[in-house]
């Protein structure tokens, strides 16, 4: 015998009555919103409890968004497929929805419920009523997590703005109220079915739902964009227009070329500054270059290098660029190209009035021959980091690469 459990529910105006009807919206997979007063008050869902206590919500199917029906599947290891449907109706102030679990094999769950649930902000303060015994929703956790757990016939809940609901059943349904943070900042209700499955046997849950001031019912259903009245194509493109509202190069943050008014220092007051300007503040807004960014050709670093300016940004860090340069070897012979390529970029950007940050070792590789070891292969890179300040042979091996670096002319500037 099919074994079918018909919940009839409805929520009514409690407390005080709100501003204005309350919205029903229908997600995709059966589950819903509801906003009381213009404010989201709790969402609705299908979900289910493993007898680990691993939770698991419904997934929509979203193919088969029909009319007002919603269909849903539980699906996941350990646990019997569910196959689930809803169907929400408007009659006036009131929604009716009917909720069927199908499952395909026996099981047996912790919790098989459609579940209410609030943040925490929305319901502390609030109260609860389950036919003749009563609470509160704690403003601070007490550490107790259930605050009613029961068969009932009524359930009320308001929240303390007055923003409220009622639940009437036909026949005594389990019903937990939960303080969820322990685990989370939420109160959660859920409506249980029986969790004991038997192959291919339905289980009914039908509810009727009001709310104060009424309730209306909408579907969240596939948005498609076309061109026409309302909407207008826009093509993406990474260039900006010279003298267009996005081009924030009008805003004064470079003024060509970078060193133009003395290298940059930093005020007693703890600000940045240029050596020829020292009393006005400089500010700097940048981007990150890595490996193989730095490397490009002489027409992309022109390009890049005019759309940072018109982007705003009056800096570049230059990072993992040693690497590149060496070919990922060790030692200090640099690949001629890719130096001609950096330098290039290097120039690009200070002719817009861009500066530049970098680092004097990144994470080129380093054999431990370079720092007075007979070991075979490279210095890790962080082991590096640490040598440099304690042996002579790793300082020397930073010094010699520094300066191969900072003495190196620019033919490009």
């Amino acid at each position: 015998m099919t074994f079918r459990l018909v919940l009839l529910a409805f929520l009514s105006t409690v407390l005080l009555s709100a501003a204005e009807p309350a919205r029903l919206l229908v997600a995709s997979d059966g589950g819903g919103s509801l906003a009381v007063d213009g404010r989201d008050f709790v969402t609705l869902a299908p979900g289910l409890f493993d007898r680990s206590w691993r939770g698991q919500s419904a997934t929509g199917v979203t193919s088969e968004l029909t009319g007002d029906l919603r269909r849903f599947a539980f699906k996941a290891e350990g646990i019997p497929a569910i196959a689930g449907e809803v169907r929400y109706a408007g009659q006036g102030d009131s929604v009716t929805a009917t909720w069927i679990f199908t499952p395909a094999a026996d099981g047996d769950l912790n919790s098989l419920h459609v579940g209410l649930d609030a943040s925490a902000a929305v319901l502390a303060g609030g109260t609860w009523k389950a036919d003749d015994k009563s609470g509160s929703f704690p403003r601070d956790f007490s550490g107790e997590t259930s605050l009613f757990a029961g068969s009932v016939r009524t359930l009320a809940i308001a929240a303390a703005d007055g923003r409220a609901l009622a639940i009437t059943f036909t026949q005594p349904v389990f019903v937990l109220v939960q303080d969820n943070r322990k685990w989370g900042p939420s109160f959660s209700i859920r409506l249980g079915v029986d969790a004991k499955l038997k192959a291919g046997k339905a289980q009914t849950l039908a509810a009727t739902l009001s709310a104060p001031g009424g309730l209306t019912l909408g579907f969240d259903r596939p948005v498609t964009m076309a061109a026409g009245d309302d909407w207008l194509p826009l093509k993406h493109e990474v260039e900006i227009e010279a003298g267009s509202i996005l081009d924030f190069s009008r805003l004064g943050f470079t003024d060509a070329p970078a060193g133009k008014h003395g290298r940059v220092i930093a005020t007693a007051d703890g600000h940045f500054a240029f050596a020829k300007k020292p009393a006005e503040r400089q500010r700097f807004y940048g981007v990150n270059l890595c490996f193989g960014a730095q490397f490009i050709s002489h027409e992309e670093s022109d390009r890049l290098a005019e759309r940072f300016v018109r982007l705003g940004y009056n800096t570049v860090r230059l990072h993992h660029y040693e690497g590149e340069l060496l070919n990922w070897k060790p030692g200090l012979a640099w690949d001629a190209d890719k130096l001609d390529r950096f330098d290039y970029l290097l120039a690009a950007l200070g002719k817009r009035g861009i500066y530049l940050t970098t680092d004097l070792f990144v994470s080129r590789p380093v054999a431990w021959t370079q720092v007075g070891r007979k070991d075979k292969g490279n210095v890790p890179m962080n082991t590096y980091k640490v040598l440099v300040p304690v042996s002579d042979a790793a300082w020397e091996d930073w010094q010699a690469f520094t300066r191969l670096l900072l003495t190196h002319v620019n033919p490009y500037s």
